[in-house]
């Protein structure tokens, strides 16, 4: 038997094989679409941060060039989808030259970059990899989190090496520590204020957060903060900052760093303390965002107290979130807070009780407040997104909220002026599955349904002033605001 020649034929039919599954595969419908498509089908393909690690082998970039010949040049064409490197230390084998294998593919485009520590390993382990990334590529780095699962209050050893290196185009910078950071880590409050002020002269926004979010970077971006202060510390350093653009509020627990960074401190400013006393004392005239939440240990803010903070401070806010239900049903909440905001505000949150009676005065209040159109006061004329965070299921909210968009709708077609035109309105909720009626008919006019919310109510990204709707958790961020 003629072994050569039977190895020669398997070979050529093996061949043939491969060019007829090849043949098929192009005629298919999905390699009729333009690359710029296809593009866009892969990006949505890729998976969130969390396991998308760059030097493993079954990273779906990989997966998808391998399919043909047309897909494997259209993925490593695109730099574009090679700009988010993460690296975990649940990647197993390292691999450096799969980590230069994965940068080659960015070319010279600016990159995000994650480096998750787990509970199990350590950041330490995988220190040959980290110094490879740093020294390959970080002068490229626009956007570094930082998930640090360290257990001991010391500051974790690789830290001082990791934050040393030069950033010239970093704007951003998140560390999220899954434990709270004692008073006594002044080894990491004085490396942060160092290399923030001296490596890294593009930064603008930062965040030291205990919050670990699924958010589309890992970490929680919603939080715009540079400082994290003790509640006494606050007033003294927000007292400091009449340029400050956006408040925060919140009533989580404080993580008691003072990391400030020169350049951006007066830019993004969030403070971890009582917003009644905030709103009480401060003079803010260039904020542009305040965001309220309720104090379960104190006293809340009142719609009085909330007026003549606005009165003082005379800011034009463009943005304003309130989930302390209480204050919206107040009588004198439009008149005193929203009508003077009217000409300014672009975008306003609320947080929706559970219950029907409150969720009929909410209504109440916002169909009152966007249809009014009396010349005797002011009118909202440039609201461009309403949210609604609705505490738990509660299907009468939705029909309601359709209700509104219809006659906010039938007004803006009939009515030059005095009218908003709400582009957009999304609707969070913490549990249970959406059922909506009435909604069908107006998805094109500009409202998105957004659940079910995987998060605790109190979870809202930012900034998004300057957008026509409000983002979300999620892929749904990259789609809206990439």
């Amino acid at each position: 038997m003629d072994f050569n020649n039977i190895e020669t034929s398997t070979r050529q039919r093996a061949a043939e094989l491969q060019v007829e599954r090849e043949k098929q595969f192009e005629s298919a419908s999905i390699n009729h679409l333009p690359i710029e498509i296809l593009v866009d089908i892969f990006d949505l393909c890729l998976p969130f941060s969390k396991y998308d690690s760059a030097v493993s082998p079954t990273n779906i970039r990989w997966v998808l060039a391998s399919v043909c010949l047309r897909w494997r040049y259209t993925v490593f064409g695109t730099a574009d989808l090679w700009t988010r490197v993460v690296v975990s230390t649940n990647d197993g084998e390292i691999s450096i030259p799969a980590l230069f294998r994965f940068l080659k593919n960015s070319a010279d485009h600016l990159l995000w970059v994650a480096l998750v520590e787990t509970e199990e390993t350590s950041l330490e382990d995988a220190r040959p990899l980290i110094d490879a990334l740093v020294h390959s590529s970080a002068a490229r780095w626009k956007t570094f989190g930082l998930h640090v699962h360290q257990r001991s209050w010391k500051c974790p050893p690789f830290l001082t090496t990791l934050l040393s290196f030069p950033a010239p185009s970093l704007e951003e910078f998140y560390l999220t520590p899954i434990h709270a950071v004692a008073d006594s880590t002044e080894d990491l409050q004085h490396l942060l204020e160092r290399w923030l002020a001296t490596q890294c002269p593009s930064l603008r926004r930062g965040a030291i957060s205990l919050k670990y979010d699924r958010s589309p970077f890992l970490f929680s971006i919603s939080m715009t903060h540079v400082t994290v202060f003790t509640e006494s510390d606050a007033f003294s350093k927000l007292r400091q900052c009449p340029s400050l653009l956006e408040l925060r509020c919140r009533r989580k627990a404080c993580i008691p760093l003072a990391v400030n960074p020169p350049g951006i401190s007066h830019q993004m400013l969030y403070a971890l303390t009582d917003s009644y006393g905030l709103v009480r004392s401060l003079n803010l005239p260039a904020l542009r965002f305040l965001e309220l939440y309720p104090v379960f240990n104190g006293r809340n803010v009142d719609t009085a107290e909330l007026a003549a903070f606005l009165r003082r401070s005379k800011c034009e806010l463009n943005g304003i979130v309130i989930q302390e239900p209480t204050i919206v049903h107040e009588p004198r909440f439009i008149q005193d807070v929203l009508s003077p905001l009217s000409r300014s505000l672009v975008a306003f949150g609320l947080l929706v009780d559970s219950s029907e009676e409150a969720t009929y005065a909410t209504y109440e209040m916002l169909f009152k407040f966007l249809t009014h159109t009396s010349s005797t006061s002011s009118v909202l004329g440039k609201l461009q997104a309403v949210m609604f965070i609705i505490r738990a299921g509660n299907p009468t909210i939705y029909e309601l909220i359709a209700e509104m968009l219809r006659s906010r709708l039938r007004k803006s077609r009939t009515m030059d002026t005095g009218v908003a035109q709400l582009v957009a309105a999304s609707v969070f909720h913490e549990e249970g599955k959406v059922i909506v009626q009435g909604f069908s008919d107006w998805e094109n006019e500009g409202l998105q349904m957004i659940g079910p919310h995987p998060s605790p109510v109190s979870f809202w990204h930012g900034p998004w002033m300057d957008r026509s709707s409000i983002l979300v958790p999620l892929g749904i961020w990259k789609q809206l605001f990439s």
